[in-house]
């Protein structure tokens, strides 16, 4: 009734008078009056309106929540992927380390201009070109010894994360194996450390082979392959360990070859004394080429040598680290339940004997 109205003079009114007159007009046809239609079919339709305003908004805000599960779930799949790969964060990108050898050389060269005139400044500067060759293969394996320093941080931080807690289940067995991989998959640990991708593939080879022999086997086998993989990544050092006094001994040729070549040079002027003196220098030129380039050589091979045995010690303790791991935190909570499949077996053996 509060939309009542007079439809001569539009008067509002709360209520119908008795006599059925407006109250201000005086027109009396108020019960038929029609007006009162028009803002009820007004507030019928206003409030509709709200909802399509708002009804937009709900898919958007739905749609909105599954990106963040997606978007873990692609992680998920690209750690699960990377693992099983089997990709491992001490192998160094040649490349990589050759750009940091070739930028270390050049700022070891700009350090040394201002001892232009010093016996350093000599045997880098005026030895030709066996000298910068040196540095850079010197450089060039410490760069993948400071790579491999990184690498060696991130496997031991591995032995820092729960990898199978007790939360999911005291025992591993076949039927549970698969929770322990999603627990892993999902911390999406990029590059794969030794320790996280022997459990991953070993879990998936005890959930696929239900036996715990093979699986002490296989962890074998890839105690193996890792301790392969590590010793192939040293390689690329071994050659530039190789190669160094090689170029020194080059050096050393180079110097002969002209020495002699300024020493006959030497006795066929031998009438002259300033042309004597003069051969003479090119002479000790070409001795101080042979010594200083080998002197050089030997010592950067041994600098490279010492830190590179340091390392690959340092690797393998950290593989017996990690076959200490499953012998102490895996291979006891196996149970493939195959004392429970023999013990019929067992009893009717007894009951044949009897």
């Amino acid at each position: 009734m509060s939309g009542l109205s007079c439809p001569n003079c539009h008067t509002h009114l709360t209520r119908v008078p008795s006599d059925q007159r407006c109250p201000n007009c005086g027109f009396q046809p108020i019960a038929a009056n029609p007006a009162p239609s028009p803002p009820q079919q007004q507030d019928a339709v206003e409030p509709p309106s709200p909802p399509p305003l708002t009804s937009p908004r709900e898919p958007i805000a739905h749609g909105a929540q599954p990106k963040g599960p997606s978007l873990d779930e692609q992680l998920t799949k690209v750690a699960s992927e990377y693992l099983s790969q089997g990709i491992y964060s001490t192998q160094v990108n040649p490349i990589l380390a050759g750009v940091l050898a070739v930028i270390f050389t050049v700022g070891f060269y700009v350090m040394i201009l201002p001892f232009f005139w010093t016996f350093v400044g000599e045997l880098f500067l005026f030895r030709g070109w066996v000298p910068p060759a040196v540095m850079l293969l010197s450089f060039w394996a410490l760069a993948v010894l400071f790579l491999k320093t990184i690498g060696l941080r991130k496997q031991r931080r591995a032995f820092k994360i729960d990898l199978l807690p007790s939360s999911i289940a005291d025992e591993i067995t076949p039927d549970n194996a698969a929770n322990f991989e999603q627990h892993i998959d999902e911390l999406d640990k990029r590059p794969a450390a030794f320790l996280v991708s022997r459990v991953r593939r070993a879990l998936a080879h005890f959930r696929s082979r239900r036996s715990v022999q093979e699986v002490s086997t296989f962890l074998q086998t890839q105690s193996d392959i890792d301790a392969t993989t590590v010793y192939t990544s040293y390689k690329l050092i071994k050659v530039c360990i190789w190669a160094i006094p090689i170029l020194g001994f080059v050096g050393t040729v180079m110097g002969i070859g002209s020495a002699v070549g300024g020493f006959s040079e030497t006795i066929n002027s031998a009438g002259e004394l300033d042309v004597i003196k003069s051969s003479l220098s090119s002479v000790t030129t070409g001795l101080a080429l042979a010594f200083d380039t080998t002197l050089l050589a030997l010592l950067m091979s041994m600098v490279v040598m010492f830190p590179t045995v340091h390392f690959q010690k340092t690797e393998e303790d950290l593989l017996n680290r990690v076959d200490a791991y499953f012998s102490e935190h895996f291979t006891k909570r196996l149970n493939d339940y195959s004392h429970e499949a023999t013990a019929p077996g067992a009893e009717q053996v007894v009951d044949t004997l009897q």
